[in-house]
């Protein structure tokens, strides 16, 4: 598995965000503001603050979303939805980028209390992720777990 460092991630991130931009707009007509802050990413046109997840690995290899719990493994530093929580986000989208889909997740409290009980319920084992100077860690949870808590979209090829 490639160990990503700080930089390669941003590049992710912003290639990303480029991307999610032109598939917002595709989908609902309307522009999203880059965030005057770096708490989050976007502001939809209605002011709501927006952070997006972009993944790069191929979703049809896996079932799975894998929601970051610590990005820092050894501060229990929050990471993923409860730190974009933490930072006052309302929305979270999670973007696949080989395929240009994005699953946005309206109400972040509801879909942390569902990670939440889902990890208990089903006594789930975080994975460790490797970075090059720390471990980051998450859960792997079946998409189908939260079809109804998000709306999918995707970027039509014109």
């Amino acid at each position: 598995m490639k160990v990503y460092g700080w930089k390669e991630q941003l590049k992710i991130g912003e290639e990303g965000e480029a991307r999610f931009q032109h598939m917002w707009y595709s989908n609902f007509q309307e522009k999203l503001i880059k965030a005057p802050v770096r708490d989050y990413d976007f502001l939809t046109a209605d002011g709501k603050p927006l952070e997006l997840k972009s993944d790069n690995y191929d979703p049809d290899k896996t079932p799975n979303f894998f929601f970051e719990r610590f990005s820092v493994l050894a501060q229990k530093k929050p990471g993923g939805p409860w730190q974009s929580w933490e930072k006052g986000a309302e929305i979270f989208v999670y973007q696949f980028l080989r395929t240009d889909e994005a699953y946005i997740f309206k109400d972040l409290p509801q879909l942390i209390e569902r990670i939440d009980f889902l990890v208990h319920e089903h006594s789930l084992r975080p994975r460790r992720v490797a970075n090059k100077t720390y471990f980051a860690s998450g859960y792997a949870i079946p998409r189908v777990m939260f079809k109804d808590l998000y709306t999918y979209i995707k970027l039509e090829q014109l």
